[in-house]
């Protein structure tokens, strides 16, 4: 990924999953992809074009699919291309006046995020509850963890240290800024659905 970006990023894929909402299309799970694109989007998709912040899909794929299958079973089994004209801006303002949380979906129903301007980022399909995370870890020494979530979802907690820290929420994303990383290592993401039910999410090991 080019541009001014520093310091460190992790992206957390979340597999082995199988609630129906996996299955959905991109458009049904995100509400913002249903919405047609404003100023801030086209701002946005500006920038992450100059920067190449979404240059995953089918790159991505031809890395991570398995061997032994033709071209056409790789594309139906990988990412695909990133819609780069469908990308939204789908939180703005994380500690910073220029951090905030890009996306667009792909033609095989995936997703592709990335965090302008510390950098970050990833591709793939939808977790439960529609969630993709990430965190970077600036060249200031704060930590940023950011996600998707699906339309269902309506609050975050992002667990860490062993204190619950509420996110703040955009369009169908979270975002919680850390100040240092000291004793911040991440446990545990808990979704609140619109419905009254949360679903608590554990991670792997994360920055410490």
């Amino acid at each position: 990924m080019d541009g001014p970006f520093e310091g460190g990023s992790a992206s957390v894929h979340l597999y082995g999953y199988s609630p129906d909402e996996e299955r959905r299309p991109v458009k049904e799970l995100y509400g913002v992809f249903r919405r047609p694109r404003n100023d801030a989007d086209l701002s946005a998709g500006e920038l992450a074009a100059r920067w190449g912040a979404l240059d995953f899909g089918d790159a991505v794929g031809d890395r991570t699919r398995p061997a032994g299958l033709s071209a056409e079973q790789r594309r139906a089994v990988g990412p695909g291309e990133v819609v780069q004209d469908e990308g939204r801006l789908l939180l703005a303002g994380l500690g910073g006046e220029e951090d905030m949380l890009y996306a667009a979906p792909t033609r095989n129903d995936h997703v592709a995020h990335a965090l302008l301007p510390n950098g970050g980022g990833g591709c793939s399909a939808a977790g439960p509850d529609g969630l993709h995370m990430g965190w970077v870890q600036t060249a200031s020494g704060s930590l940023v963890v950011y996600g998707l979530v699906s339309d269902a979802i309506e609050t975050v907690d992002v667990v860490a240290g062993g204190v619950a820290h509420k996110a703040r929420m955009g369009e169908n994303a979270f975002g919680v800024r850390f100040e240092s990383t000291t004793g911040a290592e991440l446990e545990r993401v808990v979704l609140r659905r619109r419905d009254g039910t949360t679903n608590p999410i554990e991670l792997g090991p994360g920055p410490e």
